[in-house]
């Protein structure tokens, strides 16, 4: 992978992955926030399998929104640093966002960036980073095509107990159950 200058024609974007050139574009004031390239480069990780082509801003918006957290919460987690990647230093992954309040629009990348970020990095407290990083992970990954174009979050909450069912014997399921209700995603059972 390779980082190089935003090209001009992209006013506006501070950062953004080409999978094409297998570069991620940053703007020349945020490259030194290693966070950015690590956060544009989760995008590219979590799309690898070819869900990019399922994720569509009106339909699947739900999915916007969780991608753009984990994409951050896993740049986040690895420098073991809550700060949102290109954010202005104020606000981080280490807050009560509720999910709840989440809504289709053009601020749902945003949004979810920090409400499902804040969620995922308080999973990592609960759990430890290396457990949350692989139970999130392995629930992005798990989620069949149909789930995306239902566009139900819970279905995200259900994967991700279910992935902790598979790597953990179900050792979280109450912890990970409390804290998305307290977000405001509570599950059936």
């Amino acid at each position: 992978m390779r980082v190089d200058a935003t090209p001009p024609d992209f006013p506006g974007a501070i950062a953004y992955y080409d999978p094409s050139k297998l570069t991620v574009y940053v703007d020349l004031q945020y490259l030194a926030d290693i966070n950015l390239p690590l956060r544009e480069y989760a995008h590219a990780v979590l799309y690898a399998d070819g869900k990019s082509s399922t994720i569509d801003f009106e339909k699947t918006w739900a999915y916007v929104g969780i991608e753009s957290g984990l994409a951050s919460y896993f740049s986040s987690s690895f420098s073991n640093d809550p700060r949102v990647p290109g954010g202005a230093g104020s606000e981080t992954l280490d807050n009560a966002r509720n999910l709840k309040d989440l809504k289709p629009g053009p601020m749902i990348v945003v949004d979810g960036l920090y409400s499902w970020g804040a969620a995922f990095w308080e999973l990592r407290k609960l759990l430890t980073q290396k457990t949350a990083d692989k139970i999130l992970l392995a629930a992005w990954y798990g989620m069949p095509e149909s789930d995306f174009k239902k566009n139900e979050p819970r279905d995200f909450v259900n994967s991700i107990l279910k992935a902790d069912s598979q790597l953990e014997g179900s050792r979280h399921q109450a912890q990970i159950k409390a804290l998305f209700g307290r977000r405001g995603m509570p599950q059936d059972n």
